[in-house]
Parts: C-alpha cells; structure tokens; sequence
C-alpha cells in the first residue's frame, strides 16, 4: 500500500526545529508507521520556507513545497490586510507530487490548512485526520470581555503592519470559510474524540469516520511517572499556544482569586514568553503585573524539560475555552500527572471527573481556584487519580493499537471507494 501524506510538518525531513509542541506526534506517528509491512512506500508533502526538491530519506519519500512568499515588506503588509494569498503555486507543484507518487491513499492533517485542497485534486481516498476545527474555534475565538478594540489596542505597531491580534482573528474567519467548504467535499475522516466525530460527521452527513487515537512523543511514554511532591508552595504548570482563546485570561483571574485568598503557588506556564501577544494583551486589558501573581512564563521547551517540569507540578490546569484533544494535556495524563481542565470540546473523552482528572467550566475562575486548593494538598486522592490517569491515557495512546487503527483506516477507504464505483 502505498500512502501519501500531506502536513503542515517536515515531521522527520532532515532536522526539525524546535517549536510549540514540536509537532512531535506526527515523527512519532510516522515511526510507528514505518515499522508497518503493510505500507509498502511512504510518501510526505509538507510545506517548507526554502526546500522544494525531491528527497529520498531513511526510504521515505519527501516532498518539501516551498512557501510562496511576498517580495519586500509592502507586500507582505498589503496581503495580511486584504489576505491575497491563493497557494496557486502551491496547489501545482502538490497536483504533480500526486501525480509523481501515485498513491493509493492520501492522509491530510488537519482541515486548517490549504493543503486539504487536495481532496479536490484526486480520485484517491483521501483520509482527513481531525486536529482541531475551526468552526466551533471561531464560535469561542474572542475571550469574555476582550473585544475587537482591545486587539486593535494590545499592540497599534503590529496593528499597522498586519500581524496584530485583529489580523489574526481576521485571518482565523477566512480560514474558518475555507475549512467550511472543504468539509462538504471530505469522504474520509479519523478522530479521535465524541465531539470531533459529532461535528464532522454533521457538517459532512455523507461520510465515514474512523476512530485513530493519538501517537504521542516518545519523551513522554518513557518519562518516569508523576508522584507527589509534599511543598508549603505548590506548582501549577499549563501549556498555552500564543491564541487568545487558550484560556490565558482565566489562568489570570484564577491566579488573582488565589493570592487574595492567601494559597501558596508557582503557575509556571509553558510556550509563551512575557513577549507573546496574548501576554501582552490580558496585562493591559486586566491590569494586571504578572509577577505579583506567581505566574512565570517559560517559553517554548523541549520535551526532555517539559518532562522535567510536569515532574515537579503538583497539578497540571488546561484553561481552554475550545479544544479537540490537545497534546499537552494528553502528555501529562500518560505521565499521570493530576490534571484539571475546562470541559469543553473533547475534553470528556479523555477525562472521566473525580475519577482520573477533574473538569471545571470555562470561565469560572472561582471554582477553578477552589479545585486547585482543594485537591493539591490531597495527596492519598491526587495518587489514586494519577494511577488510574496513567492507565487510561497508556491504553488510549498504545502505539500498537493506534497502528492497527489507521492500517485498518487505510485499508477500509480503499475497499469503501472500490465498493462507490462499482
């Protein structure tokens, strides 16, 4: 069987740079897959600032398109105010990369980016692998209280060149649009959550879902399980993107509801730095200075320090007002590390409350905070849910099985679309 992959990742293209959760899962996911004697030829098109040749790699094929970028400054700033970009280009060098491949099956991550245009270029099954959906992302994009001025607001140089927070909630809408047609064109999709199965199989009513969990990075299976550390002080780790809908705002207001109460802690927060935008943006907007708030942004991190720092964490928070199943969080479930999380999304597929992790509303920072006071100082509690946290998340993220998962993904398309023609 030969398979096609089309991603926003290099995943495992000579070296890839560090960067937000190193999109670490599609390499690992691509390792368990090579160990496949099912696959005889593996093929990855992904897009790429500066390659655009044909490379044979470890027998892998890969196909790196290069970016279509804008010539100066001007250029640049004229396309994020009236969003020009079209990927033309793009979409003729990825039609001959099908061509040159010839797959028997294509698999796109994701329905964000342009490359899942490609479901329009051919007759192949093509299988969406869910990652996140925009839609229901747009419904949430924008905070309580934080309104299009306050982006417009949070940085006026950003604003005036095109890459301000408004710019990006702009950009975010025409992606939604886009999302939205190619929805009604995809026949195959793999998820991994109730939520995601719910709303592609709504929003495309005539197409089949197949159930593939999660291949995580190796860091994290071999990481030494979570045990509680008994501190006066105790350390609350989230990892956030730089999105404002990430919860950045309600890590804040529970943080304020907890030193006026007097509770001990360190938030030390994982992928922004005190640069970030939507830092920036809730310091302004809130009033607030971070530092008097025990909150510590870390920056991007590697897995190996990541892995560290869930260590030393009595409880790890994921804030989010929208999220399908997100790698952060599920990293630190295989760890076992005790985690809260807003109950939205596909949150309830990984966390079954008081049990093997605890769910809050979005947007309560009170009861977030009386959670965090309640339970971290509970360590025979905090123990029994880390074990059975481990045990589900080990299960949900067995490389083995999320193998058999997708060959079996694979296999069905073909046989499906066979049984379409016929």
């Amino acid at each position: 069987m030969r398979v096609l992959w089309i991603t926003e990742s290099p995943s495992k293209y000579k070296s890839t740079k560090l960067g937000y959760n190193g999109r670490g899962w599609i390499e690992s996911l691509q390792s368990a897959l090579e160990t496949s004697t099912e696959i005889s030829q593996l093929g990855i098109a992904f897009s790429h600032f500066t390659d655009s040749s044909k490379l044979l790699q470890d027998k892998v094929i890969y196909y790196p398109i290069k970016k279509i970028g804008h010539k100066g400054l001007i250029s640049r700033i004229i396309s994020r105010w009236i969003k020009t970009d079209s990927h033309e280009k793009e979409i003729l060098i990825l039609n001959e990369i099908i061509k040159d491949f010839g797959p028997d099956v294509v698999h796109i991550f994701g329905t964000e980016s342009w490359l899942c245009h490609v479901i329009k270029l051919t007759d192949v099954p093509s299988i969406v692998h869910l990652q996140g959906i925009l839609q229901p992302i747009m419904n949430s994009y924008t905070p309580p209280g934080i309104s299009n001025l306050d982006l417009i607001k949070s940085s006026w140089s950003k604003f005036i060149k095109g890459f301000g927070l408004w710019h990006d909630k702009k950009v975010f809408r025409i992606m939604t649009e886009r999302e939205y047609s190619y929805f009604k064109q995809i026949q195959y999709f793999m998820g991994r959550t109730n939520w995601d199965k719910s709303i592609s199989t709504f929003l495309s009513s005539s197409s089949t879902y197949f159930h593939v969990d999660e291949v995580l990075r190796d860091v994290f299976y071999e990481a030494t399980p979570w045990k509680y550390i008994k501190e006066k002080k105790i350390t609350i780790t989230s990892t956030l993107s730089d999105s404002i809908y990430k919860g950045l705002d309600l890590i804040i207001k529970t943080a304020v509801v907890l030193v006026k109460e007097g509770f001990e802690f360190e938030w030390r927060i994982i992928g922004l730095s005190n640069e970030s935008s939507s830092v920036l943006l809730f310091k302004k907007k809130l009033d607030i200075k971070y530092s008097d708030i025990s909150i510590q942004f870390l920056g991007i991190r590697t897995g190996n320090e990541i892995v560290t720092l869930l260590s030393e964490t009595t409880v790890y928070v994921h804030a989010s007002y929208i999220d399908n199943s997100p790698n952060s969080l599920c990293e630190a479930l295989l760890m076992g590390v005790p985690a809260i999380s807003t109950n939205v999304g596909g949150i309830s597929s990984l966390i079954d409350d008081s049990i093997d992790g605890f769910i809050v509303p979005p947007n309560d920072p009170y009861y977030l905070a009386s959670r965090i006071a309640l339970l971290s100082r509970d360590e025979a509690y905090l123990t029994k849910v880390s074990k059975r946290a481990k045990d589900r998340a080990q299960k949900r993220h067995s490389k083995e099985s999320i193998l058999n998962q997708l060959i079996e993904a694979y296999k069905s398309s073909i046989q499906l679309d066979v049984s379409k023609r016929s």
